[in-house]
């Protein structure tokens, strides 16, 4: 539980214990996140889902079908921003990214090895995400024999986010909370409150 007694620094690991929690229990608030892209000169959000966090390597890791709209945004331009939001826990964590595609190299298979099979269905379907059809979903499709199924290693990707920045909000009662986290080059870190 957060509290307005933390430090900047108490509020920093407790921010990463949350986001661990968001990697290994699909019903935390943080099991997703809301990544924004640029699309030419139109913002595109979307929400995604927690792989993988690693604060020492200021890392957050999400999986997608190397097909999928975000991936040509993101190879034009990787620079993303990533919002969670814990309604539970009042906290709110934006970073600054640049994004990283990884796809059929050494980092992507191994965490295709560690995807479920049924994780894995995901990327199977021949049809491209954000293609029309006609039926309500690809599954539907599929079952109408209208679309066709392929391995789904052919369409997984992991998309590595590095942040540089990030600023966490605490809401409470008694006083809204706000600290900017920036790493520099050299991963020394600095932290500062601003206005909430």
């Amino acid at each position: 539980m957060l509290s307005t007694d933390f430090t900047k620094s108490e509020f920093l690991e407790a921010s990463d214990k949350l986001l661990q929690m968001g990697v290994n229990n699909s019903k935390h608030p943080f099991h997703q996140f809301v990544i924004a892209s640029l699309d030419n000169q139109v913002i595109q959000q979307r929400t995604v889902v927690l792989r993988k966090w690693v604060l020492k390597r200021r890392s957050i890791i999400f999986h997608t079908d190397i097909r999928s709209p975000k991936v040509k945004q993101l190879k034009d331009n990787p620079n993303c921003s990533i919002l969670f939001y814990s309604k539970e826990d009042k906290v709110q964590l934006r970073f600054k990214c640049v994004a990283h595609v990884h796809f059929q190299d050494r980092l992507c298979n191994y965490l295709y090895s560690q995807t479920t099979t049924q994780q894995q269905q995901c990327y199977t379907y021949a049809i491209e995400p954000s293609h029309p059809i006609l039926e309500k979903s690809k599954e539907q499709a599929y079952e109408n024999n209208k679309i066709s199924k392929q391995s789904a290693k052919t369409n997984f990707a992991a998309c590595v986010c590095n942040f540089n920045e990030l600023e966490l909000l605490y809401l409470n009662f008694k006083s809204h909370i706000r600290i900017q986290y920036n790493w520099d080059k050299f991963s020394k870190l600095t932290a500062q409150y601003l206005v909430a």
